[in-house]
């Protein structure tokens, strides 16, 4: 996949080639992993599926790509997956050193373009807003906007979902520890396909008003998904139509 990254990008990196990776079907969204295009090869080698992770407070939750290595013939070997992001790291630059930890720049965990990973000392804070206001990794609010978007643009990017078999949304544990996903029935995850925030419900989400069906993180992101929901929104109030007919 050829993806052009936004204009006011430099020419000279204003188009990348990425691999995009499906995960599965993960709180009611199809999850994918975007990848630079050198680490498809590596990528090959491993079988990928999405996992949910709750945050320690309990106020969110975030989704990685798990990856088991395959054997000969194809299949999942039987030790535990390892968080993929963590893999890929170690594949570049050796084993992540005690006390250190692999993140996702953007905040996007399922964003695992080189460029979007760093090592940073384990008690980091995990809020994107936090590591803005401290400039760790975007000088400004535009920089990390931009890397957000290429997310984004990777994603609309792809053709619509053809039916095909949709891999369990249950996963092992990392590292060991054998453990189905976490109840995150608590917490709420945007509609938005290219959004990824997974949190306790609140008083800044807001719905979209013709169908009520949908819930978004915010107005931005019920505004950039207008044009994709709008099909879904009125399916959604022609059923809501048919079954206040059909109970007169």
């Amino acid at each position: 996949m050829v993806v052009q990254e936004p204009e006011d990008m430099p020419p000279s990196v204003s188009a990348v080639k990425l691999g995009v990776v499906y995960l599965g079907l993960v709180c009611g969204k199809h999850k994918y992993t975007l990848l630079d295009e050198k680490d498809i090869a590596f990528v090959r080698q491993f079988t990928l599926h999405a996992r949910v992770v709750i945050d320690p407070d309990g106020t969110g939750a975030h989704v990685y790509a798990t990856a088991k290595p395959l054997v000969d013939d194809g299949a999942p070997q039987s030790s535990s997956p390892e968080l993929f992001h963590e893999a890929l790291w170690k594949n570049h630059f050796g084993q992540i050193e005690p006390g250190c930890k692999v993140v996702h720049k953007n905040g996007i965990t399922v964003d695992n373009r080189l460029t979007n990973l760093a090592i940073v000392p384990s008690d980091t804070p995990t809020d994107v807003s936090a590591r803005l206001s401290d400039s760790l990794f975007f000088e400004s609010q535009d920089s990390l906007t931009r890397s957000v978007e290429l997310y984004s643009i990777a994603l609309s990017r792809l053709p619509p979902f053809d039916g095909r078999p949709v891999p369990s949304n249950t996963d092992e544990g990392v590292n060991g520890e054998d453990e189905a996903q976490p109840d995150a029935s608590s917490l709420f995850e945007c509609q938005r396909p290219a959004c990824c925030n997974i949190q306790a419900l609140c008083d800044e989400h807001v719905a979209c008003s013709g169908c009520d069906g949908a819930w978004y993180c915010s107005a931005e992101c019920l505004r950039l998904d207008t044009t994709r929901h709008q099909g879904e929104c009125q399916a959604r109030r022609m059923d809501c139509l048919a079954e206040v007919v059909c109970s007169r």
